[in-house]
């Protein structure tokens, strides 16, 4: 049944009869998710600077 839904037919679920469910597509809206963050943070040239020794040896395992 989702192979159907999935190549774009509306699928309608019945009990006794009586639909209670209608599958349908999902329609993606709005731009990819790559890139969609884009001007809209910013992050200060410091954020590249240099880790303290200390701070290095702390990550070491």
């Amino acid at each position: 049944m989702l192979a159907r839904v999935e190549a774009g037919e509306e699928v309608i679920i019945a009990r006794h009869g009586m639909p209670f469910a209608r599958l349908i597509p999902y329609a993606r809206s709005g731009s990819p998710l790559f890139g969609s963050w884009k001007d809209r943070i910013t992050v200060d040239d410091s954020f590249f600077d240099a880790l303290p020794d200390e701070e290095l040896a702390a990550w070491e395992v």
